[in-house]
């Protein structure tokens, strides 16, 4: 357990550091948080574009993005859905990288009836307070892959031997290299622990609530999500036509008492992002959802008349 998804992604760099620094692909359509603990350990991050269905990595991007400096690659799980990791997982094999995945959406969701968070080498979990299930603040570190169990470990242990040491593998107790430390306090796992035991539950409720803005919205004007296949309902989101649209409908439901923020602000666009990475590729659908997605209502304990206030104030800015 982790204090948060981001201290999670950062022992994932600093695993991934053990290997030499260089070049990790990601995204463009992701939080900072992804991004930024691998700069702060020295990588540069190198962006490209998401596959417009799931608004996750466009794994054939992938290979057009390959240089010789690239260590790892990091993929997110948007709103519970997934990219093709069968490829992703030939690719890095092939070229001898780490496949990381930013699960920050992705407790309780599928692929190919496997849960997310076991195709990468490691993976980051967040339980922060948005999330599916949560303790206000919180994360996990999913290690995949036996051989960075002992690395994992050891960068754990604030970069010193204590597991080995407590093994009788080592005869001093001593610092040995980098590290963190991480505390997850037992109030956090006492809140956490019966959402886990109960997430089948938690995450069936929110499927049949994302289900039911689906029924109001797959055949409306405005378009929303393709389909839930697999996905844990993290995210309800509608498409508009551009910025100025999603602005106005921005404004028009915070007048009706209704929040229905923007997501990602794409990372290649931004200052940093400018400064200390490159984009590879073509944007065509990332600029798109970080200027026309807007994200509806959608949480724990979330009533179907609640939802369908927000429905009626949605038909009501298209039909004015």
């Amino acid at each position: 357990m982790t204090p948060s998804c981001t201290a999670a992604l950062e022992v994932c760099a600093l695993v991934l550091k053990t290997r030499g620094l260089g070049e990790v692909i990601f995204p463009s359509f992701t939080h900072v948080s992804t991004v930024l603990p691998f700069v702060q350990h020295g990588f540069k991050p190198v962006f490209v574009d998401i596959q417009p269905e799931s608004r996750c990595i466009d794994t054939s991007l992938v290979a057009e993005a390959l240089s010789t400096e690239t260590r790892g690659v990091v993929a997110v799980n948007y709103g519970g859905w997934s990219p093709d990791y069968e490829l992703l997982r030939q690719l890095c094999d092939a070229n001898d990288l780490l496949l990381i995945e930013d699960n920050a959406h992705g407790m309780g969701a599928l692929r190919a009836e496997k849960p997310l968070g076991s195709f990468g080498d490691m993976a980051a979990c967040s339980f922060e307070r948005q999330k599916n299930i949560s303790c206000q603040e919180g994360g996990a570190l999913i290690v995949n892959n036996p051989k960075l169990q002992s690395a994992v470990q050891e960068l754990t242990d604030l970069g010193t031997n204590k597991s080995a040491f407590l093994a009788g593998e080592a005869v001093h107790y001593q610092w040995v290299g980098s590290g963190a430390k991480l505390p997850f306090t037992e109030w956090q796992a006492a809140v956490l622990l019966p959402q886990l035991e109960s997430l089948d539950a938690i995450t069936s409720a929110r499927k049949s609530a994302w289900n039911h803005y689906h029924r109001a919205f797959e055949n409306h004007a405005v378009e929303g999500p393709a389909n839930l296949e697999g996905s844990n309902g993290h995210v309800y989101y509608l498409k508009l036509k551009d910025q100025t649209e999603r602005d106005a409908f921005i404004a028009y439901m915070a007048g009706q008492g209704i929040e229905t923020p923007f997501h990602y602000y794409p990372q290649h666009l931004s200052t940093a992002g400018q400064a200390y990475g490159r984009f590879v590729g073509s944007d065509q659908y990332t600029s798109e959802a970080g200027t026309q997605l807007v994200r509806l209502p959608l949480f724990q304990g979330i009533t179907t008349e609640l939802q369908d206030e927000v429905i009626a104030a949605v038909n009501q800015f298209f039909n004015s």
